[in-house]
């Protein structure tokens, strides 16, 4: 009987603990995201892009 109520407590703890890492994970994924598109951008806008000419014959 003390070993379940130990186990349910450990099992009780480590799924306390489990939420608050999810979740910092989950942020600092969607900042890595943020950066690598911040990052796609500033390339594409330091590129020199001329129009395009087309000969119409």
């Amino acid at each position: 009987m003390i070993k379940i109520l130990f186990l349910w407590f450990f099992l009780y703890l480590a799924f306390k603990t489990i939420g608050p890492i999810m979740k910092i994970f989950k942020i600092n994924q969607s900042i890595k995201k943020k950066k690598s598109k911040e990052n796609f951008h500033r390339k594409i806008s330091k590129m020199d892009i001329q129009d395009a000419e087309f000969e119409e014959t």
